[in-house]
């Protein structure tokens, strides 16, 4: 998959960006306390975390600056 961190904005439900696009990362960390998983983009070493899945809930990806 095309590297596409710098056309997405810093947060966003995944299910509403691109298909595919938390498969294209590579896991870095899991927190089981915060529920959220760190990734990495392969492509630009953009670093992304993701809310754990919820049936109840929507799983959001937030870009990290620092």
């Amino acid at each position: 998959m095309k590297c596409l961190c710098p056309t997405l904005p810093d947060a966003f439900y995944v299910e509403d960006g691109p298909k595919g696009f938390i498969e294209a990362l590579a896991e870095k960390d899991y927190s089981s306390e915060n529920w959220k998983r760190l990734y990495e983009c392969p492509t630009c070493a953009t670093m992304w975390v993701v809310d754990e899945w919820d049936k109840y809930g929507h799983q959001v990806a937030s870009r990290l600056r620092e």
